[in-house]
């Protein structure tokens, strides 16, 4: 069943607190991509140029209209994120939409670390060969000797 954008965008706005318009469909339109931030209350459209941004507030209804109107003209592309989830629509050349809404990589997978965790001998002591297979060193200085 193939919608229309006036089914599409309007959940996507209610659902996003980002979403992102890109790819011009020709090459006259005067921005290279549109932001739109949802604050408390009205949302903020930062429409980029070259070496500038523009900042528009509107509310929720004016902004539907926008953004149905840039979409059916000048643009191919919106991505919208919420919790946990990215919606994409995509407009082909020929002007038929397609929606899709996946899960964000981010919140499947958890905080990961980079560093490197401790081996633990099941015995309880650490395995101490990491540091190349010598288990004793022996400091010298002043006080004596130190053993480790």
């Amino acid at each position: 069943m193939e919608q229309s954008l006036e089914q599409i965008i309007p959940p996507i706005t209610e659902a996003c607190s980002r979403m992102i318009i890109s790819k011009p469909s020709r090459k006259t339109v005067p921005y290279r991509k549109i932001v739109v931030v949802k604050k408390e209350g009205y949302y903020q459209i930062e429409q980029y140029t070259e070496k500038q941004v523009f900042h528009q507030n509107v509310d929720k209804d004016v902004l539907v209209q926008y953004l149905l109107q840039q979409m059916s003209v000048d643009y191919r592309q919106l991505n919208g994120f919420e919790e946990g989830y990215e919606h994409m629509l995509m407009i082909s050349k020929k002007g038929v939409p397609a929606y899709k809404k996946k899960r964000n990589a981010q919140a499947s997978g958890g905080v990961g670390s980079h560093n490197r965790k401790k081996k633990v001998h099941p015995a309880g002591g650490r395995d101490h060969s990491a540091s190349g297979g010598y288990g004793n060193f022996h400091i010298r200085g002043e006080g004596g000797t130190l053993h480790v």
